[in-house]
């Protein structure tokens, strides 16, 4: 069964380091202090930092205004009303501008 396990758990690290899409986890305390526990590739790629930069860290230590003040709302929001947020976005990032559909789920 551990074999099996491991192999999915393989398989998902796969699918989530080589999506094209952004998907990272947020740490949650008190509903105001989020902190940032996994990235994957396509957030790095298209952010321009090193994982270094942004594991462990408060979301305002890595997100930039005048995104922060927006998204930090979106974020209370998913975390009171229990139910997923989503959100289009423009912005300006190392890899160029980008039109982004965000979606903030809780769990």
């Amino acid at each position: 069964m551990s074999d099996i396990l491991a192999a999915r758990n393989s398989d998902l690290s796969l699918i989530y380091n080589y999506l094209s899409e952004i998907i990272f986890l947020i740490d949650v305390k008190d509903n105001e202090c989020f902190r940032f526990i996994s990235v994957n590739r396509a957030f790095l790629d298209n952010s321009g930092l090193s994982d270094q930069a942004v594991l462990g860290r408060l979301v305002e230590e890595v997100i930039p205004e005048p995104y922060l003040q927006a998204t930090l709302s979106q974020y209370r929001q998913a975390v009171k009303t229990g139910k997923t947020v989503i959100r289009e976005e423009i912005a300006e990032s190392p890899s160029g501008m980008r039109i982004s559909l965000i979606t903030i789920t809780p769990y």
